[in-house]
């Protein structure tokens, strides 16, 4: 499954010829229906992005879903700037077959630190 991450606000400054580089970084990870992502208050360590199928995003206190996102959305972008950052909802999987693509807080950042004009492009 391609990375595509152009769309991506937190990456929208990251030159064209450095993308790839980023891209890079992602891990594919398959998911079934019911199987929970990322759960409210728990530590969230990096980036995720939804290849393909369908999520539910919910929080405590609020009865039922407050979004679905689908393919090519993306959760967990605080996490990349806050060490120890917690969900601030649980994303659970709606859909069999969902990949999802993560990038880890430490893989980005070491990637950063290794290329100077990686790192001038993204801050």
């Amino acid at each position: 499954m391609p990375v595509q991450i152009q769309g991506i606000e937190i990456f929208s400054k990251v030159d064209k010829g450095k993308l790839a580089q980023i891209e890079a970084l992602f891990n594919a990870h398959s998911f079934e229906a019911g199987d929970e992502i990322t759960r409210f208050g728990e530590p969230v360590d990096g980036l995720y992005l939804l290849g393909k199928g369908e999520v539910e995003v919910s929080i405590p206190g609020f009865d039922g879903i407050i979004a679905t996102l689908e393919e090519g959305s993306s959760f967990g972008e605080l996490s990349l700037f806050n060490p120890g950052d917690v969900a601030s909802a649980t994303v659970t999987v709606s859909s069999d077959g969902a990949e999802v693509l993560f990038c880890s807080r430490d893989a980005l950042n070491l990637a950063l630190g290794e290329d100077e004009q990686l790192a001038l492009s993204f801050y």
